[in-house]
């Protein structure tokens, strides 16, 4: 998105919040992303903490964890739940909460 000039600086994560896992994702500034396998849709996520978005989000019994994710797909940002730290959204997503 930087190449591209879609947005013009990318903020770093604050120090607080765990940076895009080692071995996983595409990752910059802290921030994971993945693209589709046809290469025409992108996500950016990175991990959440809110106990609110978790209970929003539905993140509970067999997906407990939460990343914050913006996704091409759906044209937004929204919640979305995983089975633990190292199971990754993957690209596409819709139907972000």
């Amino acid at each position: 998105m930087l190449t591209a000039k879609e947005i013009r600086a990318l903020p770093q994560v604050p120090a607080s919040q765990a940076p895009c896992p080692s071995g996983g994702p595409g990752s910059q500034n802290g921030y994971c992303y993945d693209l589709d396998a046809g290469l025409t849709e992108a996500i950016v996520y990175v991990p959440g903490e809110s106990t609110s978005n978790k209970t929003k989000a539905g993140c509970t019994g067999a997906t407990p964890y939460l990343w914050i994710v913006w996704s091409s797909a759906d044209g937004k940002a929204g919640l979305w739940c995983t089975a633990n730290a190292t199971t990754y959204p993957i690209a596409p997503i819709t139907g972000l909460k």
